[in-house]
């Protein structure tokens, strides 16, 4: 598993992005 909180923020980030578009 990955242990990087960063990591998982930044695909939250861009699915966000990517669905508000």
């Amino acid at each position: 598993r990955i242990r990087s909180p960063i990591s998982r923020q930044l695909l939250v980030s861009f699915f966000f992005l990517g669905l508000t578009g």
